[in-house]
């Protein structure tokens, strides 16, 4: 079977240094579906399973953090306090140069789940249609490649 967006670029994470978490367990996962308010999707859950974010602090190319679960539950309340008209629908999963804006899952209704992108007011359908964009073209998502990140190894 190919390889989807998803495991595309946690691969490429991982390829070039950055520090990707191992999978989270089922029983962690479950915790982020009650972060959420609801049965994750398929994507969102095998996201997960394959890597629980990024180290603490870690960054790819783009200064794009995307959190472990651990990490979610315990900043949602400071990241719902802290910033102007978080729709309540929304969980931070991810924060751009150092939460200068975040990405988060947002309940669609109907036990749907997509991505809403702060910065660049996107909505996705699905992680997966975010993890394309992203593969695709970052900079529609507001991402801007640091121009001295070189993969692991290189001069």
């Amino acid at each position: 079977m190919a390889m989807g967006a998803i495991e595309r670029v946690v691969l490429r994470w991982r390829t070039n240094g950055i520090n990707a978490n191992a999978g989270a367990t089922p029983a962690t996962i479950a915790r982020l579906e009650q972060q959420v308010g609801t049965r994750l999707p398929d994507d969102v859950r095998s996201f997960y399973a394959l890597a629980d974010g990024l180290e603490r602090a870690a960054m790819d190319e783009y200064f794009l953090s995307f959190w472990s679960i651990e990490q979610i539950i315990s900043e949602t309340a400071d990241v719902q306090r802290t910033r102007d008209q978080i729709d309540p629908r929304d969980t931070p999963i991810a924060d751009v140069l150092i939460s200068s804006w975040c990405v988060f899952l947002r309940r669609l209704g109907e036990g749907r789940v997509g991505v809403w992108v702060e910065g660049m007011r996107l909505e996705f359908p699905s992680l997966t249609s975010f993890f394309e964009r992203y593969e695709e073209d970052p900079e529609s998502l507001g991402l801007l490649k640091d121009p001295t990140f070189t993969r692991e190894g290189d001069g």
